[in-house]
């Protein structure tokens, strides 16, 4: 039985807590970047699209083509510049990301809506207004947010179309969470970890929709570029964006990376890329298997669904510390579904840890700008740079979250051997 709203005062009070820390987090972001850093990456995942989008106009070669300015370059698959070919009609790029940012910033208030509305399939009941709201404001101002607004990133696609199929799928909806997780995928590849999802929910005709949804865009993409283009961007993704070399060499601790390459390379700096990559799944596989135990509840199923997405960001060794926005889709309802006290303030905990990603070098240079005596900034960095060498702060947030997921799976299995006649959720 759900308790009355003065039973869980204290339960929203930490979770509002978590929530408007993430919004402050979010204000950091473009606080720090424009105030204190020696280089602002304003749009520079944007440009390199806008520019993939102009020589795909023209004709030209655009797989891992950098632009003449900013530090990205074309890594999506061919199809998916026919997204952006638009931006090619503007006449200068910030006409074009003004435009883009209309679009993501609509795309993150589509994400928040569908948020709100599995947080409160969850809860069997409508949120309070000020859960409402500032579930609203978190996800279209936290850190990640603001990253991906900031660098002009097609991540907020990819999350409204993961937060759409699982609210579709949950709605008895077969053919169109299908349809959104294949597009996802196609766009990012990793969402196909999806379908480890989709077959423990033994939604079949979803894994059809998906696959089929796949299959087409890969149809025409071939008959759209042809082979040579996609045999350029399977040689890039394979070799150059994997960065399997760069966690062979010791990833570099300013390196915002969320995947588990980093530990493994700092404590087996020995082994072969491809055994971090093996190593990896060894050591995601067992959380999402346990996780996956029980699907009785919409609880249980989004505790499967954040294990299988996070263990599909912790084996790709390309990820990045924004990719977390991905997570928000099952991570922010389960604050408000998780019954035990416990596990819930666990995820609270990571939670708070995952939006504060902050490096080595932005601490050093926070203290610089703020003149704090050379032996403190000594001392500090001694003992942040290896912890942070090791993981980031957002991996260790998500180690956390996934250290909650798996208590909660195991009480809750312990709870209903215990006591047969009333379910986790209760």
């Amino acid at each position: 039985m759900i308790a009355n709203d003065t039973d869980r005062l204290p339960d929203r009070v930490g979770v509002r807590a978590v929530l408007l820390a993430g919004i402050v987090g979010g204000t950091l972001v473009p606080v720090y970047y424009l105030l204190l850093a020696d280089v602002t990456p304003l749009a520079w995942d944007f440009r390199a699209y806008r520019h993939a989008a102009e020589l795909f106009v023209s004709g030209e070669p655009f797989v891992g083509v950098e632009p003449p300015v900013g530090g990205g370059e074309w890594v999506y698959p061919p199809i998916v510049v026919v997204l952006f070919a638009p931006l090619a009609a503007f006449p200068t790029w910030t006409g074009a990301y003004v435009a883009f940012t209309v679009v993501n910033v609509g795309l993150l208030a589509l994400t928040a809506a569908l948020i709100v509305r599995i947080a409160e399939r969850v809860r069997g009941e409508r949120l309070p207004s000020l859960d409402r709201t500032l579930l609203w404001l978190f996800v279209m101002g936290n850190t990640f947010a603001a990253v991906v607004l900031g660098q002009g990133q097609v991540d907020p696609l990819v999350a409204a179309c993961l937060a759409g199929g699982v609210l579709a799928l949950e709605r008895e909806r077969e053919i169109l969470p299908g349809v959104l997780f294949g597009l996802a995928a196609v766009i990012k590849l990793f969402p196909v970890v999806v379908g480890v999802w989709l077959l423990y929910r033994r939604a079949y005709r979803t894994v059809a929709a998906a696959v089929g949804t796949g299959l087409a865009a890969v149809a025409a993409s071939f008959a759209l570029f042809g082979v040579d283009t996609h045999r350029a961007y399977l040689d890039l993704i394979l070799h150059d964006r994997s960065r399997l070399s760069d966690a062979a060499a010791g990833l570099d601790p300013n390196y915002s990376a969320l995947t588990l390459h980093r530990p493994l390379s700092a404590l087996f700096p020995e082994l072969s890329p491809l055994a971090y990559v093996a190593l990896a799944v060894v050591t995601a596989f067992p959380i999402v298997a346990v996780c996956c135990l029980q699907s009785a509840t919409v609880t249980d199923r989004l505790v499967a669904f954040l294990a299988t997405v996070a263990a599909g960001l912790l084996v790709t060794p390309a990820t990045m510390i924004h990719h977390a926005v991905y997570l928000l889709v099952p991570l922010l309802p389960l604050l408000y579904g998780i019954e035990r006290p416990g596990v819930r303030r666990l995820l609270c905990l990571g939670t708070l840890f995952m939006l504060f990603p902050v490096l080595p070098a932005q601490i050093q240079r926070a203290f610089a700008v703020s003149d704090v005596p050379a032996v403190v900034t000594s001392n500090v960095m001694r003992v942040v740079t290896p912890v942070l060498s090791v993981g980031t702060v957002t991996l260790y947030g998500l180690l956390i979250v996934l250290a909650a997921c798996v208590n909660y799976r195991l009480w809750g299995i312990g709870r209903r051997s215990s006591v047969p006649s009333r379910s986790a959720d209760d």
